[in-house]
């Protein structure tokens, strides 16, 4: 059924919209516009122009970006409600929900490049090595809200978030997060109060065909994953912040608590943590910056 309130439309029963780059389906979605929608000619004003689509009682959307080489990301979003406004960008929404990301992007997962303590090292310089794009997935789970801006390619999750970010050799695989369990080789997992992911500026203009992630967990942030050279490392925290394009990581703690760093050897040898109140690392320079540090760091000349 539809119904015309002024400036919106309501839509209610199966709503299926889809257009070229992908398909959008909730139970209820209103479409609000910039002026009165009218059928007599009255008013004298302009066309209508849809300024803010709402979508409650759930909401799955899936949508293709491509570039003169066919499709570069697929995205795939479960909410429960979601408000975006086309004029201001702004987008908000309530879970629980997710976010689904296939895309290429060149370079590693390169959290998995930062140094540890006892016995890890920085990685050689070189953020983005030679070679292709490879595809990579990202998937966030959520239970509160979701917020961001369309406009600047930016969203920001709330509630129990956990998140895995990865290689994968086709656009319908997909990696998990497993109770119990340990990050595969090139796989990072995120667990925070808040995660806001965000693509970065610089990225889009220099190779907008490569996506460029600029994450951040807030609050009982922690990071592990695993690479073939360096083994296993976990980082916790009160806030991660990692701008892929530059190659650096920043670990916060929250003032009382320091942040914290373990690796442990590919051979299985002990871990060694390092704590500090924070600690930045730069990929491409290999430097290091902890301030309060306590326990050993040990980095691998260059």
């Amino acid at each position: 059924s539809m119904k015309l309130e002024g400036r919106r439309i309501t839509f209610l029963g199966d709503v299926h919209v889809q257009n070229e780059t992908g398909w959008l389906r909730t139970r209820k979605l209103v479409a609000q516009t910039t002026e009165d929608i009218r059928f007599d000619g009255a008013g004298g004003g302009g066309r209508p122009q849809l300024e803010q689509l709402e979508c409650w009682e759930g909401a799955v959307a899936e949508f293709d970006q491509r570039d003169l080489g066919g499709v570069t990301s697929r995205q795939h979003v479960e909410v429960q409600s979601l408000r975006a406004n086309h004029v201001t960008g702004a987008l908000d929404g309530m879970g629980p929900g997710h976010i689904d990301s296939v895309h290429y992007s060149k370079g590693p997962a390169a959290l998995l490049a930062l140094p540890a303590g006892g016995g890890g090292g920085a990685q050689a310089p070189g953020l983005v090595p030679a070679g292709p794009p490879q595809l990579r997935h990202l998937h966030i789970d959520f239970l509160r809200e979701i917020e961001g801006n369309l406009r600047t390619s930016s969203v920001a999750v709330h509630g129990n978030v956990e998140a895995v970010y990865g290689p994968v050799a086709a656009w319908d695989q997909r990696l998990a997060m497993t109770p119990g369990g340990n990050p595969g080789v090139g796989e990072v997992w995120i667990t925070a109060d808040k995660l806001g992911v965000t693509e970065s500026p610089m990225a889009r203009v220099q190779a907008p065909q490569q996506k460029q992630f600029e994450l951040t967990a807030e609050g009982h942030a922690n990071i592990e994953g695993r690479d073939a050279q360096q083994g296993e490392f976990n980082a916790y925290g009160h806030r991660a912040r990692y701008d892929q394009s530059k190659g650096t990581f920043i670990l916060e703690g929250d003032g009382v608590t320091p942040a914290t760093i373990e690796q442990r050897a590919p051979n299985g040898g002990p871990s060694s943590p390092f704590k500090a109140q924070r600690m930045e690392f730069n990929q491409e320079t290999g430097s290091v910056k902890a301030v309060g540090g306590q326990g050993q760091f040990h980095q691998v000349p260059k």
